[in-house]
């Protein structure tokens, strides 16, 4: 998209969660809710498309866990539970009703729950396996 000038991209790739926009604003509180997967994948992708999907999830999900260490001291810092198992890939928008349901449960559970670290070993954010 052309605006001043300039051809502008979506900054999500580069920056899907912009704590640092939140906290410099002034908020004293966010919630974030990861999107994608963050289990560790029971299979292998299969070919370049799903390879580069998986590659791209781990790398905006590195990013977040950034941003989310370097924030936790200049805000409150809900990181709510992703979809996890994910038994959707991301390019299936068939099931976004499906999706949206389980995010919102599982959001709930989570905000029931007494208080924690914002982001403790054994967040569900962080990465791990399903066996």
């Amino acid at each position: 998209m052309a605006w001043d000038g300039r051809e502008l991209v979506d900054g999500g790739m580069a920056d899907n969660t912009p704590l640092s926009h939140a906290v410099e604003l002034g908020a004293s509180t966010v919630y974030v809710l990861p999107t994608g997967t963050t289990c560790a994948l029971t299979e292998a992708p299969d070919g370049a498309l799903a390879m580069m999907v998986q590659a791209i999830t781990v790398l905006i999900r590195r990013r977040m866990l950034d941003e989310i260490e370097n924030y936790t001291g200049d805000a409150r810092l809900v990181v709510l539970p992703p979809p996890c198992p994910q038994p959707v890939q991301p390019l299936d928008f068939t099931r976004a009703d499906e999706l949206i349901v389980w995010a919102r449960d599982a959001a709930r559970d989570y905000l029931d729950a007494p208080p924690g670290d914002a982001l403790g070993p054994d967040h569900p954010f962080r990465p791990h396996r399903h066996y």
